[in-house]
């Protein structure tokens, strides 16, 4: 019975939200947040960590930490860009179609 009652406590707490001022926003932001503050929190440290690796190292632990942290940002971008979907290809080549038409369509002013 424990799952049932958990349901209908969350169901009178989300009416009760939804009736605030704020509404289920506040809900969203407060759920949100934590995953908002580790994202950040991680990035910093990436920057931190950098910063002490490359201000006075070694050359072979430049070029080791620096390939390690290449391909990290590169494996990083390729995620957010597939989970985007947005493909800037499919963009350009329709910008490029439609440019090429318009040059074909235009008549020459001579």
């Amino acid at each position: 019975m424990y799952g049932q009652e958990s349901a209908d406590t969350a169901v009178q707490f989300l009416k009760k939200m939804t009736g605030s001022a704020f509404g289920t926003k506040a809900v969203a932001t407060v759920h949100g947040l934590p995953y908002a503050m580790l994202l950040w929190g991680m990035l910093y440290f990436m920057l931190a960590f950098s910063y002490q690796v490359f201000t006075s190292t070694p050359t072979i632990t430049l070029a080791t930490t620096g390939s390690a942290c290449g391909i990290v940002v590169l494996f990083t971008l390729w995620l957010i860009y597939a989970a985007r979907d947005f493909h800037v290809s499919t963009q350009f080549l329709a910008w490029l179609r439609a440019s090429i038409c318009k040059t074909r369509i235009q008549p020459d002013a001579a």
